[in-house]
């Protein structure tokens, strides 16, 4: 990381000494964010010679500018990088806000440089049927069932994670 992204390296800084961090805030000063990307390009590059990668990020709708700028930039980077980036996001939250990564995420599908999967909520009859599977009782219960669909707006997840159940 210190040949190939110092710009990442100072950002971690539980990766090296105080003494290397100061060496390396007056080598890389006045070094802007374009920089940043390419490091991480070229830091991602060769990460995947020996063996793919996988990055997972979750809830991009509360992401910042800078990150929806590297999703975009690597998206977009023609190299020999084997990557695959999985994200999750609110789509409703990022449409709402006029969050970056709406626009952005748009651009990637037209020219296809990610595939967009949209989960659907669970329905009140497929809520009954989940929490059949672990309650045949609580499943019969149609009040328990609805609350449990309102509560969580039939989002599987949340629907799993209920402390109701």
């Amino acid at each position: 990381m210190r040949a190939v992204a110092p710009t990442w390296l100072l950002q971690l800084p539980w990766l090296s000494t105080t003494e290397e961090r100061d060496v390396l805030r007056r080598e890389l000063a006045g070094v802007g964010p374009d920089r940043m990307l390419r490091e991480m390009g070229e830091l991602l590059d060769r990460y995947t010679e020996q063996r793919p990668l996988m990055l997972v990020t979750e809830d991009l709708h509360w992401s910042d500018r800078a990150t929806v700028q590297l999703i975009n930039y690597v998206a977009r980077r023609r190299g020999r990088t084997r990557l695959m980036w999985l994200s999750s996001f609110r789509l409703a939250e990022v449409v709402a806000l006029d969050h970056p990564l709406s626009s952005l995420r748009h651009e990637l599908r037209l020219q296809r440089l990610c595939e967009e999967v949209v989960l659907d909520p669970f329905s009140e009859t497929e809520v009954a049927d989940y929490i059949a599977l672990r309650s045949a009782s609580l499943a019969r219960d149609e009040a328990f069932v609805r609350a449990l669909h309102e509560r969580t707006d039939g989002v599987p997840l949340f629907v799993s994670s209920s402390s109701v159940m």
